[in-house]
């Protein structure tokens, strides 16, 4: 059985195992490239270098096939953005190896795979792994540094900075093509997300939790966090009755009942995280977005800068808006200093708002009032609250 023959039999089986991986399978061409190390997909092809597929048992081609349809399937190419590719498929391949090997999926030697990134999003992961990624780079500048220290020469180090921005195969599986032209890549977005949806369709009920949850992340995309914002506060206003704007609501059954107000609220607490992190820019956003929304209401906003200590606290009113969020601090981050400052001062707001990256330790207790979470990161894994994940 020759190369062709042999990815041709994967590719049958898999269908006749999966529908959904199946019917997406039989829809790709299959191509033959011997300049990319393992196998590369695009909105039309997998393209595979005959000597890795030949170095393949049956079972874990089957497994390499469906990487790469996940790659299609998670709208990897379309959510990419300006990201760096090679650390975006990086995260990709953590979260569809998770999947797959959960499902008993067999892969080649070398996938990557690691237990704690279970469950979390591409953008997640693309976040941590990213993080990771400036911490070794900034321990290696400072070890160089020490290095031309010591010997009294701060010579040219061999490390000319291009390799960042390079489309490397990253081992295991394979890889997926970026989306270059915005055009062409809307009309390819749209075209895949209906694919997606008619194998899921044909599948409901046999596929995984984790499969689930990648597809729907793609073909159902996540309300703007300015709209889920205003939700929130809107929920959160809603904390008493009036009987001079009747409930209509039950009418038609001869009951007239209150209706909740919304225009009159308790104090909110507004923490934001200044260990650095957080940009001006998406401070900006965020503070514009909340004096729109903050201006619908009679309260009073108290806003507190804390990394791993609080900083500063300003008060504002409807009449101070709009808001200007001006950081103070910079060292790590911490925050139970804005939990145990609201214990202490015993006044109960009507609920906090929390603009961080959520990376730092959370309280041990759930307080006693609503609490939402604005990400900056991706992360949205909390104790307790809401999460709204904001992205610039």
């Amino acid at each position: 059985m020759n190369t062709a023959e042999k990815i041709n039999k994967a590719r049958t089986r898999l269908l006749i195992d999966s529908m959904f991986f199946g019917s997406i399978a039989m829809r790709l061409e299959l191509i033959p490239e011997y300049s990319i190390p393992t196998m590369l997909i695009n909105s039309k092809a997998i393209k595979y270098n005959p000597d890795f597929v030949d170095g393949l048992s049956m079972y874990e081609l089957i497994g390499c096939i469906a990487h790469e349809i996940l790659h299609v399937a998670g709208g990897h190419p379309w959510r990419e953005n300006d990201r760096d590719h090679t650390l975006f498929s990086m995260a990709g391949d953590y979260v569809i190896n998770d999947i797959l090997l959960t499902d008993k999926f067999s892969l080649p030697a070398g996938c990557l795979y690691d237990r704690r990134f279970s469950g979390m999003s591409v953008e997640e992961v693309y976040t941590v792994l990213k993080k990771e990624k400036e911490e070794q780079q900034k321990e290696q500048q400072q070890k160089e540094q020490q290095k031309d220290n010591d010997s009294g020469d701060s010579g040219d180090s061999g490390d000319s900075g291009d390799d960042k921005n390079k489309n490397t195969d990253i081992g295991g599986c394979g890889d997926y093509e970026s989306e270059t032209d915005p055009i062409e890549s809307k009309k390819n977005e749209i075209q895949w997300k209906q694919i997606i949806s008619q194998a899921h369709l044909l599948s409901k009920g046999l596929i995984p939790a984790g499969l689930d949850r990648m597809i729907q992340s793609f073909i159902n995309p996540e309300t703007p966090w300015a709209v889920l914002l205003r939700d929130f506060v809107s929920r959160t206003a809603k904390n008493d009755y009036t009987w001079a704007r009747p409930n209509n609501r039950y009418s038609r059954l001869k009951f007239i009942l209150p209706s909740l107000i919304s225009d009159e609220l308790p104090k909110i607490v507004i923490g934001i995280d200044t260990s650095g992190s957080i940009s001006q820019e998406s401070l900006d956003l965020f503070a514009a977005e909340a004096s729109s929304i903050f201006n619908d209401y009679d309260t009073t906003m108290e806003v507190i800068y804390c990394d791993y200590a609080i900083h500063g606290i300003e008060t504002y009113t409807k009449s101070d808006l709009p808001l200007k969020l001006s950081p103070k601090g910079g060292g790590g981050t911490n925050f139970r200093p804005v939990f145990d400052y609201i214990e202490n001062s015993g006044d109960i707001p009507a609920c906090l708002i929390y603009f961080t990256d959520l990376y730092g330790p959370f309280p041990e207790k759930e307080p006693d009032y609503p609490v939402l979470w604005i990400s900056t990161s991706g992360l949205d894994r909390v104790p307790f609250g809401d999460v709204i994940k904001i992205e610039l």
